[in-house]
């Protein structure tokens, strides 16, 4: 909560309030995996490693690693869908990436800087192959 406004996120209560539920939405998710696994076996060597893996599995293919425009079918597609990180991760990028325009400035060898141009956060969002209007359908799927 405090460094949603040092970070330079967008300063719209609205969207804040969007960070804040995707946040815990995604805390409470974690933590019923993890009292699932718990409540299926009495071993806790084994009930720790099936959560973490089951935090690394979400964590790897939640999109942030691979990118979300594969082959729709494919395997890293199906299990991108599973990972209930991949809907936080669109959620957040775009809450905070429509409607802000950023400056791109490129670094070209030699030491050429060109003059920068200005790209909108809803172009960065489709090259990273964020769907836009996927907003509601995310929230719903995390809820």
């Amino acid at each position: 909560m405090i460094t949603y406004w040092s970070i330079n996120f967008q300063n719209d209560p609205f969207l804040f309030r969007d960070f804040m539920s995707v946040m815990v939405l995604v805390n409470i998710i974690s933590s019923l995996i993890c009292i699932i696994v718990g409540a299926i076996s009495r071993n806790m060597t084994l009930n720790n490693l099936i959560s973490s893996f089951s935090m690394l599995f979400s964590l790897v293919l939640c999109g942030m690693l691979s990118h979300t425009s594969v082959t729709p079918y494919s395997f890293t597609f199906i299990m991108q869908h599973l990972s209930y990180l991949s809907y936080a991760f669109e959620l957040l990028a775009v809450n905070e990436l429509v409607g802000r325009t950023f400056n791109l400035v490129v670094h070209m060898p030699g030491g050429v800087i060109p003059k920068p141009f200005p790209i909108t956060g809803s172009t960065i969002a489709l090259t990273f192959g964020l769907h836009l209007d996927y907003y509601g359908w995310d929230f719903t799927v995390l809820i």
